[in-house]
């Protein structure tokens, strides 16, 4: 659950300021792996899409949670990063 500064319509906003053409996202808890938005994100990456997120810990709740959901998307022309408010993807 988001709270303080994660609040969801500042991850929006932040996202939409970086350029992102879609936003996915999960409203519960991401501490299970029932994140059906984030599954729904993966599936809509084509080969050089730029994976954008407010802050890494919105994407994965460990380091290793992270690891494997960065390995996972599998090929090397997919970048991710961080887009924080005022700062850009790219």
């Amino acid at each position: 659950m988001s709270t303080g500064g994660q609040k969801l319509e500042r991850q929006i906003d932040a996202l939409t300021a970086a350029g992102c053409r879609k936003i996915f996202a999960d409203k519960k808890s991401g501490k299970t792996d029932l994140r059906p938005e984030l599954k729904a994100c993966h599936a809509f990456l084509d080969v050089g899409d730029t994976l954008a997120v407010p802050s890494l810990d919105r994407y994965g709740r460990s380091l290793q949670d992270l690891i494997n959901m960065v390995a996972a998307l599998g090929a090397p022309s997919t970048r991710s990063g961080a887009a924080a408010e005022g700062s850009s993807p790219t």
